[in-house]
């Protein structure tokens, strides 16, 4: 699980405290997206064996619903994948750096906080 603080990855900078407030900042994002709660189940959404495409091989079609709720968890994977679990550290700092660039963080990953830990949302803003 790649969680680093970006000015150490990028820049030969003495580590400090704040590369340590920044890896603790990653790490419970990290938990906070891929975890179910208590007892550190990894969502049912992130198991391989429950990433399933919305149409089968029949091609029969879906409810609305169903396509917002299969759209939903694309976009958890999509963030888990783009953030933590790409094997290229490259793109990871890129993402995340590109992240905090742009103010994205609220809009971007915070939806996909497992309702378990949103009383964990406002502390993450700030």
């Amino acid at each position: 699980m790649p969680i680093f603080s970006l000015t150490v990855q990028r820049d030969t900078v003495p580590h400090d405290l704040r590369h340590d407030l920044e890896a603790l900042f990653w790490c419970i994002t990290y938990v906070c997206i891929t975890r179910e709660g208590p007892g550190g189940s990894r969502r049912q959404e992130l198991r391989p064996k429950n990433v399933k495409f919305p149409v089968g091989n029949s091609g029969e079609s879906i409810a609305d619903e169903d396509l917002d709720d299969v759209e939903d968890k694309r976009l958890l994977r999509l963030v888990n994948y783009c953030f933590f679990s790409t094997d290229d550290m490259g793109i990871l700092s890129h993402n995340k750096s590109q992240l905090f660039l742009s103010d994205d963080y609220e809009t971007h990953i915070m939806p996909h906080f497992h309702p378990y830990f949103n009383p964990f949302k406002d502390l993450m803003l700030q």
